[in-house]
Formats: C-alpha cells, structure tokens, sequence
C-alpha cells in the first residue's frame, strides 16, 4: 500500500510514498483491478463488523446465505447489479440477541440449540427419523420451506449427547447445540418446523457505521457506498475518505440523495463536497415494471458502474443498468448547472435510453496541486490505477535493489514498465518515469518524478454548418 508525503517530513516506515501535483522484461507487470466495492449494510441475521467477500459468480447466492434478505441486503445485491466482480460486506451495529429453541426427551428440556448470530431472520428446525435408517436420526434446519442444512446423529441412549456431537462435528453454518446438565437418557422427542424464538437486531448508530469503516479499510476497492442517504453517516464517510486517502485507500465514495429533493439542494449537497474521490449521485429512474429506483439503492448501482467501467472508458453517456425511465424532465440549464456544481445525474438519450448525463466528481474548485482532470470521473480512476500499479509494482523493490546508480537504473525501468503498459491500454500518453533532478536519491532514499498526460473521451462535438442560398438550385 502507497502512503501520501508532504516534502519536507521525515518517514521512518520503509515502503512507497506518493504525492500528485499538478503537471499540466514485460513479465510481473502489475495489471488494473476493477469492479470491486465495498458497502457497510443492516441485515437481520450474519456475523457482526466482519468483513465477507463476494464474487460475482456466485454473489447471489452468498449474500443469501449470510446475510438472508432482510435489513438493507437489497443494497448490496444493487451494487452487485452495476457490473461488479467482487463486493465487500460487513454487517452493522452491536449487541443484538440470537434466537434459540429447546429440544426435549420425553418432554423434559435435554438440548439448547442457540442461532450463531443475533437477529430476528426466521429459522425452525425439524427433528426425525432417518428415511431408510433404523440406526440414525436427523435435524434439519429450514429458512422458511428451504432445508439449509440436515445434520445427522445416530439413535443412542443419550441422543442429547449425540446430538450436540453430531452439531460440533458438523460445523454447522447456523446453530450450535448443548445439552441440559439434567438432560434425561432416551430418544429427542420428535418435532416439524419448531421456530427459534427470542432473535433481537443489533443496535445500528451512526458510530456503527465508523467500525465498519475501520474493517473495511485494509481492502482494496474502486468505489465505496452506503445502505443509507442518512446526512450523518455521509459525514461519516467522508472522513473516512479523507484520512483513508491519506493512508494510502484509494476508494471514490459514491453518495448522494434522493431524485425527488429540490435540484438546488441536490447541486448545494454536491458541490459542499469539493472533493475528486466523492461522486455525488442525485437521480431517481423507473425500471421497466414501473417500480421507482430511489436513494441508497440507485446510488449503489452507480457506484456498481463506476467501480466496472475500466479507466480506458467513461460512464459518460453509458446506459443505467435497470432504468426505463427517468422521474424529473430537467432543461439544458439544469443540466450544466448540475456539472458546474457536481452533480451526477441521469438525462434520456435520442433512442430514449437512460444514460449518465455527465461524469463529475464533486470536486468544483481544485486546489494549487489539482489541475481540472480531478474534476472527473475517469481521470480520477486513471490516476488511481496509476497509483495502485506503480505503488504495488515498486513495493516489490523495496529492500530488494540497492540505492545505487544500478537501482535506481533497475526502479526506473520497473516504472516505465508499467506506464508504457497503460499507454498501450490508451490510459496514458507518453509517460515517463524519472528521477528527479532536484531531489535525488541517497542512503536509503530516492525521489522521482512521473510525468503523464491521462486520456480522455470525446465529450463534446461541435458543428458549424455553413449553409449557402442559391436561387439557382
């Protein structure tokens, strides 16, 4: 991981220091990562302020089975809907109560068997004979009609015993199971779809939201969102931005409001910002069954798609996954006021298709070391990219060359390497990787400089007709 320097300040831990200022062999090349997020959601049931990873093959089906359906899950599958490879999950809050049920022989209480985690996620258990089976028996724990897991335990003298056995061995996804000090000897009384009852949710605050921060942190990302619109947990984020940053993350936090706020506040939110690494998404679209996409939802698509799209390529203009229609007709004004102000917003296309209007960061009055590019989604993500592969591609030298003349020969050629890769990927133009005159290198430290151009996409076409009157034709 890269750190940020100020020149100047001495820096006692080895590894890669960076700074941006505004510039106006080919094998082991490190290569972009793209479509990856991380999101902080309420959900009734799963592992509290642990982080979890989903792939997109398989995400549906993961995020089901730790977190189930309820509390803001559907956020996380809307990230998942804007084209990401890997989302990164943790459950908020504290506290909470698991839910339990207790099994009897003979109607005495023998077992307790307990939910791994707090909250109020309906569960049952069903405990049988096994079909086919005169020596085993089995438990079976249901979601719903959905069996999750059957657990099987063989008919002893004291299937209490055997049965929390059977579960500790099992290494069940759901329960755990003990037995009563006074359970008696005999068979587990028989029962269907007996509920788990006493199940509370963690208590979510605003703070809930800064532990996950802190888990999250360590791992890579493209864009980070929220499960909410709520202004103090936006806050919250936002510091975690900026000192993230300043660590080294290089997450674009991607927040914003409802489509249906007044368009000043909307574009007053955004530009308050004045941030390159904050996307302030302020639309609202309909999908093609006429239900509205609003809020923590929508935003979370967007950041979906800002995380996939590769730094080669713009959400500018690029279609809103789900959307049929947008729920505000907004007038040419509004629209450059809106980018003027950094406002991401959706419009509708000539073929009547719902696009990304513009590709702002909230960044509207760029300080001494930023040049206009900030202003910009993609040449965030450029710059970014830049970043992670020159920090991940140097961090293999550090302790491993000598700071001589042959080393620094030896860092030179590793960066070029991989500028000139990004050039051929039309993210750069002729970069170079120098050191720096002024600066240096000695004892154990070096200084260079890397100059690039970051590419950009056509935005704008003019046209200036010249039409000609002839009566002749």
């Amino acid at each position: 991981m890269g750190f940020v320097y100020e020149d100047g300040k001495e820096y006692k831990r080895p590894g890669v220091y960076r700074k941006y200022t505004n510039a106006n062999t080919r094998t082991n090349i490190i290569q972009a990562l793209d479509g990856i997020g991380k999101l902080p959601i309420q959900a009734d049931w799963g592992p509290l302020n642990e982080v979890t990873v989903h792939n997109v093959s398989d995400a549906d089906v993961t995020i089901r089975q730790i977190y189930g359906n309820g509390g803001t899950v559907n956020i996380a599958n809307a990230f998942m809907d804007g084209g990401l490879n890997t989302l990164y999950l943790i459950r908020v809050g504290d506290g909470g109560t698991k839910g339990s049920t207790e099994l009897q022989i003979d109607g005495s209480d023998a077992v307790t068997v307990t939910l791994k985690y707090p909250g109020t996620r309906k569960f049952a258990l069903t405990v049988r004979d096994k079909l086919g089976s005169s020596n085993d028996r089995e438990l079976i724990i249901y979601d719903g009609e959905e069996a999750l897991e059957t657990i099987t335990f063989p008919t002893d003298e004291n299937e209490a015993k055997a049965l929390v056995e059977a579960v500790t061995a099992y290494n069940s996804n759901y329960i755990t199971a003990v037995a009563e000090e006074a359970a008696p000897s005999g068979s587990i009384d028989a029962v269907t779809q007996q509920a788990f009852t006493g199940g509370v949710n963690p208590t979510v605050t605003t703070e809930s939201y800064g532990t996950a921060f802190e888990a999250l942190e360590p791992y890579y990302c493209n864009t980070i969102a929220l499960d909410t619109v709520d202004s103090d947990v936006q806050d919250l984020l936002k510091e975690y931005n900026r000192t993230a940053f300043a660590d080294g993350c290089l997450d674009i936090s991607v927040i914003g409001s409802q489509g249906s706020e007044d368009l000043s506040t909307r574009m007053s939110n955004a530009a308050s910002n004045n941030n390159p690494t904050i996307v302030y998404f302020g639309s609202d679209f309909v999908k093609s069954d006429g239900t509205v996409v609003t809020g923590a939802e929508a935003i979370a698509i967007v950041a979906g798609v800002i995380a996939a799209t590769p730094s080669n390529e713009s959400i500018v203009h690029k279609i809103m996954p789900k959307a049929a229609n947008v729920t505000e007709l907004l007038k040419n004004r509004d629209y450059t006021n809106a980018i003027s102000n950094g406002l991401l917003l959706l419009s509708v296309n000539d073929d009547g298709e719902v696009v990304f209007d513009s590709g702002v960061t909230t960044l509207v009055k760029p300080d001494k070391n930023q040049d206009d590019g900030w202003k910009k989604i993609k040449r965030v993500k450029v710059r970014h990219e830049t970043f992670y592969r020159l920090d991940k591609q140097m961090e293999k030298l550090i302790g491993k060359v000598n700071c001589d003349s042959d080393g620094i020969a030896n860092v030179i050629q590793q960066g070029q390497m991989v500028l000139d890769e990004m050039a051929k990927e039309r993210k750069l133009i002729d970069p170079t990787f120098i050191i720096d005159s002024e600066k240096g290198y000695g004892g154990d430290t070096a200084h260079f400089i890397i100059d690039a151009v970051d590419i950009d996409t056509l935005e704008r076409i003019f046209l200036n007709y010249q039409f000609k009157y002839s009566e002749n034709s």
